[in-house]
């Protein structure tokens, strides 16, 4: 608990600068070249997420993350500071890694909502095939598991393909993961 308040005096103690009106002046905390480049890295990934993804809920998640990870590397370096780990300098690749895996749990859980909140909306028949479905299983499976349920291939197809990134998740060609 005492360290706890110590580090949170550190930072309600950090020094600030004012304008001649009594404004707080933003101060600049530039990437290290390492973090930048990891940053970057990351962004490109998540474009491409963001691009494949066919849930436009979830894209547009996604797509906002962009944004909260260049706070939360920010966030990062300084409560690292405030914990005497690092300088506040620069922003430094470790804060980046740091932010990196807070958004990949962001995405996890938003992933999740999105699929309570599509499982709510499945039909009897899809929620007699989820259940029904083993953990990891082809195309060619599912087809049959469907016709056992009394569900058409093309409605099984469409439907894996609707809720791919909700539901389930594509491992590679032809094979599929419940999430």
């Amino acid at each position: 608990e005492a360290a706890w308040a110590d580090i949170i005096g550190r930072l309600v103690a950090m020094p600030y600068e004012t304008d001649d009106d009594g404004n707080i002046v933003a101060g600049i905390l530039s990437f290290s070249p390492e973090a930048k480049s990891r940053l970057y890295e990351w962004q490109r990934q998540n474009t491409e997420e963001c691009n494949r993804e066919e849930c436009d809920a979830l894209k547009g998640v996604y797509n906002k993350f962009d944004f909260h990870a260049i706070r939360f590397c920010l966030i990062m370096q300084i409560a690292r500071w405030a914990c005497g780990e690092a300088d506040k300098s620069e922003i430094e690749l470790v804060s980046v890694e740091n932010a990196i895996s807070l958004v990949d749990y962001f995405k996890t859980t938003a992933t999740r909502v999105q699929g309570i909140i599509r499982e709510l909306s499945l039909s009897e028949l899809q929620r007699a095939v989820m259940s029904a479905l083993p953990d990891e299983f082809t195309t060619e499976q599912g087809v049959e598991i469907a016709a056992d349920n009394s569900m058409p291939e093309r409605t099984f197809k469409d439907f894996i393909r609707r809720f791919t990134g909700i539901h389930f998740q594509k491992i590679r060609h032809g094979v599929y993961g419940k999430i």
